[in-house]
């Protein structure tokens, strides 16, 4: 970006993606959180495709979900760079399956509170083809500062919107009605009844055919923002421009999914008027870029996602839903009351090994904790541990697992959005009253139990005392979970009724959480949990949330599906605890579930159906996907070191060559071995030392190295040297 377009203004960008097309959110006053939303919905039409594509030209102003069917199953997006400090944004974002026709977007911020695109389609074919752009403008359900009327969509900086193009699209059908001295095009209603509510019209700003001739390219480039004299020319767009980055060699399925899902996370942010900061409003991350809620739970995730890809970016997100912390948006949070953000700050100092950022979050970190514990109030007024059993409360029933058996028989009902007659024909039992009753969950006292422990060797790395509730909260929940929801003829730890402590008659991948919280009462205790894991839950896409051969097993949600943060948990315990045949397995079959799923249709899942094997849930999701990059990053990413929940690292010194290697690490687990793994240089054979012991380990293809340590030594210098 050139020296005069660092002004500042009081314009911003935030794009994102949900899956084909793209759609991104232009914030024009920061004061008041002014924003229109800005689709670019494109299809090529080219030999067989023809017929199909004419639904573009037949209908200009179609709903963006309606196009998006035809280009959900033609078009891939492949998103490239985002640089918010720039205001730089670049993705390749729609191309044939056979990459024979694609579209390269370049976008910049200007100075003057403009923003350029700069559109380029390929034809790499040896026939003619043409592109069928559609672009279209409207108010979104934050920019309620915006006014809209039939000629003009009016920002409150007392400025009009406008966009226009260079060479102009030749619509088709040709544009006809209302227009105006700032924005071509025509005013029209897009959406379902109940969505014209949230988002009531817009502008089709061009809708029209671009044709591209066999083995060339052609440029479009487009101004969006507020107006100037000159609308009707571009003469320094040249000089504002980004050069063009070609693509880079054809990777893999996978990795173009991690690429995908890392762009998600870092653009799934809103700027909801309501939520300021000094005056102004600021980014706030959700699990979709189209979701105007903020949930804890899934926003906890993408925290995790994001330490693997973007530190800075996982601290605010982090950050922005703790109480204590500036720019926080708590206690306006929904979703299960898990405390996911302390596991995702620890996440992120594994991954950096450094204090100041955890020494930013920890007082949120810690208040958060007091409230997920039962010490002080949840929002809302609610305390989780009213009974000071240990046991936390699953409030309304919910504890993230929506649908799972163990939740629908202590709520009494489906779920509203999700009711049982929807999902199954044949509905579980629920409890005897027939109505919600509250119920203290097996997982949610495991995520408590695990947070209690990280907040522990979050004390001792930033050196200061750790506060005596921690140990206080262990001990009574892991002697409840013991007394009250152990089952040993089911294999696991089962929900009970609060108070009275009887115990829900299912039960389902909660009941084995215990495992990564490290609350199992023996070795013999812990390898039944693991064998009731890999026999009963773990299939060939992963882990399931319901044994598939217990009778009240049903599809629906999350039951009978892939969830993904739990593939996460377990698989960072397995491999923390040194276990790594059971870690590989377990990533090995998620990736790959995962690869298939996208290449089927190229999105963010939610979700991995175990009937269909297809993904699922909403296509422009980044929120529980996240950890996926984390697994991903453990075995391909060259430099990434990855520990167990129990290890601090205290350093970590890696060649620039990637032939060696020195960790010195001190562990908090209770077991004998330790594990973690390095991604060096690839296929070579590395003398590995620890603990007085010397063996010989070979890096995988990828660079993949396992190694391990006494836990009981507590404190451990691993070094590896390739020979």
């Amino acid at each position: 970006m050139e020296s005069g377009m660092t002004k500042k203004t009081d314009f911003l960008w935030q794009p994102f993606v949900p899956c084909a097309g793209a759609n991104a959110q232009a914030v024009f006053d920061l004061k008041t959180g002014a924003a229109v939303d800005i689709f670019i919905l494109a299809g090529v039409k080219v030999a067989h495709h023809v017929k199909r594509a004419q639904v573009f030209i037949q209908h200009p102003g179609l709903h963006s979900s309606d196009i998006e069917v035809y280009t959900n199953r033609h078009i891939q997006v492949n998103e490239v760079a985002y640089n918010a400090a720039q205001g730089y944004w670049r993705f390749e974002f729609l191309h044939d399956a056979a990459k024979r026709h694609y579209i390269e977007a370049a976008c910049v911020v200007r100075e003057d509170n403009r923003l350029l695109i700069e559109l380029t389609a390929h034809n790499r074919s040896t026939i003619p083809a043409k592109w069928v752009i559609t672009l279209l403008a409207g108010v979104n359900q934050m920019g309620k500062n915006v006014v809209m009327d039939s000629t003009k969509i009016k920002l409150p900086n007392r400025k009009e919107f406008t966009c226009y193009s260079d060479p102009p699209l030749d619509a088709v059908p040709a544009i006809r009605g209302l227009e105006n001295v700032y924005l071509d095009g025509v005013l029209v209603d897009w959406g379902r009844k109940e969505e014209r509510q949230r988002y009531p019209h817009g502008f089709l700003i061009h809708h029209g055919e671009w044709p591209v001739a066999a083995g060339a390219s052609s440029m479009r480039r487009i101004v969006c923002g507020t107006p100037q004299k000159n609308k009707g020319k571009i003469k320094v767009l040249d000089a504002k421009r980004k050069a063009i980055v070609h693509p880079a060699p054809a990777k893999s399925v996978l990795e173009r999914a991690i690429e995908h899902l890392t762009a998600q996370l870092t653009m799934n942010r809103r700027y909801p008027p309501s939520k300021k900061s000094g005056g102004a409003p600021f980014p706030v991350f959700t699990p979709c870029a189209s979701m105007e809620i903020e949930y804890l739970w899934d926003a906890g995730f993408v925290g995790v996602g994001l330490a693997a890809c973007d530190p800075t970016l996982a601290e605010a997100c982090i950050r922005q839903y703790l109480p204590a912390q500036p720019q926080t948006i708590w206690p306006q949070v929904i979703g299960a009351a898990v405390p996911i953000q302390i596991i995702a700050a620890w996440e992120l100092f594994q991954q950096t090994r450094t204090c100041g950022a955890l020494r930013r979050m920890y007082p949120g970190l810690h208040e958060l904790w007091l409230c997920a514990a039962g010490y002080h109030a949840w929002p809302g007024k609610i305390n989780l541990d009213r009974d000071q059993d240990g046991l936390i409360l699953a409030p309304g029933g919910g504890s993230g697992l929506d649908d799972a058996p163990s939740q629908i028989w202590g709520r009494g009902y489906g779920i509203g959005w999700a009711r049982q007659d929807h999902y199954w024909t044949n509905p579980i039992a629920v409890n005897d009253t027939g109505k919600c009753i509250p119920t203290e969950s097996v997982n949610m006292t495991a995520f408590v139990v695990l947070c209690a422990k990280l907040l522990k060797q979050m004390s001792a790395a930033l050196k200061q005392p750790a506060s005596p509730k921690y140990d206080e909260f262990i001990r009574r929940a892991e002697r409840a979970l013991q007394a009250y929801c152990w089952n040993g003829k089911t294999g696991h730890f089962h929900w009970v009724v609060e108070q009275s402590h009887a115990q829900c008659p299912y039960y389902d991948l909660s009941g084995l959480t215990p495992l990564f919280s490290g609350s199992y009462r023996s070795d013999e205790q812990k390898n039944n949990l693991i064998r009731r894991l890999t026999s009963q839950y773990l299939t060939p896409l992963g882990l399931t949330t319901v044994d598939r051969q217990a009778d009240f097993y049903r599809q629906g949600y999350w039951c009978g599906a892939v969830w993904f943060p739990f593939q996460w948990l377990f698989w960072k315990w397995f491999m923390g605890q040194g276990r790594f045949r059971e870690a590989h397995t377990l990533a090995h079959r998620f990736l790959k579930a995962y690869a298939l799923c996208y290449a089927h249709r190229p999105a963010s899942y939610e979700k991995i159906d175990l009937e269909t094997r297809k993904g699922g849930g909403d296509l422009g999701f980044g929120g529980l996907a996240a950890p996926l990059v984390n697994i991903w990053a453990a075995y391909h990413k060259p430099g990434t070191v990855s520990f167990g929940f129990g290890t601090t690292p205290l350093a970590v010194e890696i060649t620039p060559d990637l032939t060696s290697a020195t960790i010195v690490v001190e562990s908090g687990a209770e077991n004998n071995d330790a594990g973690g793994l390095v991604v060096l240089a690839p296929s070579r054979k590395y003398l590995v030392s620890s603990c007085g012991r010397r063996w010989t380990r070979r890096s995988n293809a990828q660079g993949m190295l396992e190694f391990t340590f006494l836990a009981r030594e507590k404190r451990a210098e691993i070094t590896i040297k390739a020979e």
